[in-house]
């Protein structure tokens, strides 16, 4: 069977039998293409899936560790893709049994999600402020003031205009992530979101339904006054449109899933720029910063809900685990845990 036919199997599969989301299946082809093409760079012969040997997948495990130079983590990674891929192949009898039988994971220190330092947090919450200063609907228009810095009064002008498409733009990135930050929805969650799935009842109480989450898993998801006032924020200035979409693009379709990340990393490298680096500790932050991701929003909401004194079964229904041991790991200490505790016995002069 030609290999494009092959693929296609295994991404129907995943998708109907497995009831995997995008993601994951994007991934788990993506490493079963790269280890053909590590078959064919290194024995000159086109996939068979009939012929992959146990040796084959042990040398191409040591291929990415002594070559490639990936870690542990990634490595299992590309390996549970290829396991679940041949677990597949002989479901449907493909090949007798799977290759990766009896071949074990790299051994790998389960290291805690990253997330933000309360510091770094700050200047995230700063960088948003500047990224949208305001939280009006409109702006005021040149010459409204009768004096520099002087609210408007009696005989003053106050006629504003309406936003421009890109400033209405700058409300929607706040909102989206503040979903990530404050209630740890994921970037896909965020990006499925349509406006009938935002139920407010109140400035301070309010509900997302998540409708697309890991594995089509449905939840309500619980918002807080944060969360709530830059949606309504959103929702009074987004364009008129019959798109579904809570969130839409530059060209009014639903906003995707990349286009969210690469906005998050944007305001992340925004907050960055507003650090000072003086010392080695502004430097970290400054990196934590440039490095940001939805993961690590969503990360940090979790770890900040567990250490206002949350319990891991609430923690885990909100972000939609349905093991107990992901959310447990928001538990473990980070990098910066571990610099604090043995800061605290160092010599003082």
């Amino acid at each position: 069977m030609q290999f494009g036919k092959l693929l296609a199997g295994f991404e129907t599969w995943l998708r109907e039998d497995q009831d995997r989301g995008d993601l994951t299946v994007s991934a788990y082809l993506t490493d079963v293409q790269n280890f053909a093409i590590w078959l064919k760079q290194t024995y000159g012969r086109e996939y068979s899936v009939e012929r992959v040997t146990p040796t084959d997948i042990k040398d191409y495990r040591t291929w990415l560790q002594a070559v490639q130079k990936q870690k542990a983590s990634s490595i299992n990674r590309r390996l549970a893709a290829l396991r679940t891929f041949f677990k597949w192949a002989a479901l449907s009898d493909r090949v007798g049994r799977s290759p990766l039988n009896g071949i074990k994971p790299l051994r790998q220190q389960e290291a805690p999600p990253r997330w933000l330092d309360p510091q770094a947090e700050h200047k995230l919450q700063q960088a948003l402020e500047l990224h949208a200063p305001s939280v009006s609907a409109e702006r005021p228009q040149r010459g409204a003031l009768s004096r520099r810095g002087e609210t408007p009064g009696a005989g003053s002008v106050s006629q504003k205009t309406p936003l421009r498409p890109f400033e209405r733009l700058l409300y929607r990135d706040v909102a989206m992530m503040m979903l990530m930050w404050k209630a740890g929805l994921r970037v896909s969650e965020v990006a499925a979101l349509d406006r009938g799935d935002v139920k407010i009842q109140s400035n301070k109480r309010g509900t997302a339904e998540v409708r697309a989450g890991k594995g089509r898993k449905t939840r309500t998801v619980p918002l807080n006054a944060d969360v709530i006032a830059t949606i309504q924020t959103w929702l009074k200035i987004r364009p008129a449109s019959k798109e579904a979409a809570l969130f839409l693009s530059r060209s009014g379709i639903r906003i995707t899933a990349r286009a969210v990340q690469q906005i998050v990393e944007q305001i992340g490298h925004e907050a960055a720029a507003l650090i000072k680096a003086r010392s080695s500790e502004d430097r970290v932050l400054a990196d934590s910063l440039n490095a940001l991701t939805p993961h690590v929003l969503r990360h940090t909401c979790g770890k900040r809900m567990l250490d206002a004194g949350a319990q891991l079964t609430e923690v885990a229904a909100i972000l939609g685990h349905t093991d107990l041991n992901m959310t447990r790991r928001y538990t473990q200490p980070g990098e910066e845990d571990l610099h604090r505790a043995v800061g605290r016995i160092a010599s003082r002069e």
